[in-house]
């Protein structure tokens, strides 16, 4: 079984508002989640992994071309 709930650490223990008698004797597997700090993604220059090509210029042209005489 997996569940998630919410809570916070304080004094080396793990604090929660929930009902976990239920839970007693599972194994658990605790993440931690920082939202305090929150950093901006990184900014990519996905333009200089790629080149334009002719091909990808006229792609409607191409796509309307391969699929003219698809069916039957």
């Amino acid at each position: 079984m997996l569940s998630a709930m919410h809570g916070y650490v304080k004094n080396n223990k793990i604090i929660t508002e929930a009902d976990i008698g239920e839970y007693e004797g599972m194994q658990l597997i605790i993440t931690f989640l920082n939202e305090s700090k929150k950093q901006a993604p990184p900014v990519i220059d996905f333009s200089k992994y790629g080149h334009r090509t002719e091909r990808g210029q006229n792609v409607d042209g191409y796509m309307a071309e391969m699929r003219e005489n698809d069916r039957f």
